[in-house]
This record gives C-alpha cells, sequence and structure tokens, in this order.
C-alpha cells in the first residue's frame, strides 16, 4: 500500500473489528478491516474471524503486502496533525496483527473451515 493517510477509524460492537478508511499517495481510497477475533465460532459474515483485509482482499499472514501496510500506519500514526481518535484503534489493530495470537488465531480459524 505504500504511504497514506488514514482518515476515519470505527470499530464495531461485534467483539472487537476494527475499520479504517484510509487514502493512499495517488488520492484513492481503501479500506482496511481486522475482523472479530472474540467469538470465533460465530462467523456469520464470508470475512474470516482475526484477520486482516484490505477492500475485501484477504491479506497473507507475514506477506510482503502486510509488512507494507503497518509500516504504513506506523507512519500515518507518527504524522504531523495526529490521526481521528488520537490513533487508539491503528495501535490496536498493529498489536494485533504483530502479535503471535494473531497467527495462531489464523491457523485455528483455517482448522476450522476444513
Amino acid at each position: 500500500m505504500g504511504r497514506f493517510v488514514v482518515e476515519e477509524t470505527d470499530a464495531a460492537l461485534d467483539g472487537g473489528s476494527i475499520f479504517l478508511r484510509t487514502r493512499d499517495a495517488e488520492g484513492h481510497p481503501h479500506r482496511v478491516e481486522l475482523v472479530q477475533s472474540m467469538f470465533l465460532e460465530s462467523q456469520d459474515s464470508a470475512r474470516l474471524p482475526g484477520r486482516l483485509y484490505v477492500d475485501g482482499e484477504l491479506v497473507a499472514i507475514r506477506s510482503e503486502q502486510e509488512r507494507a501496510l503497518l509500516e504504513g500506519l506506523r507512519e500515518a500514526i507518527s504524522a504531523p496533525g495526529g490521526m481521528p481518535n488520537g490513533g487508539e484503534f491503528v495501535r490496536e489493530l498493529l498489536r494485533c496483527v504483530e502479535s503471535e495470537r494473531y497467527v495462531a488465531l489464523a491457523k485455528r480459524g483455517n482448522e476450522q473451515k476444513r
């Protein structure tokens, strides 16, 4: 994704989903979504619980796309002028995706899908 600006942050009352509305350096809008990871059994959408999506597409764990996205989020947090909500949702997304729990949740989710 490269450099971008986080324009809006939000969270759902579904157990922890986080949504970011961003704009890249060329001005194109993007939606980043970290799907809830609290209720792995209640999966009422096509999205995998505890996983990261950009524009509706699943981001592979520990991929170059994930690395670039997280780097861009860190840069957006430290940019002059701050972010909506003080960046609290962005920081939470970073903590979650960078954790070992994130990898374990993905593995558990993949096993449940089989």
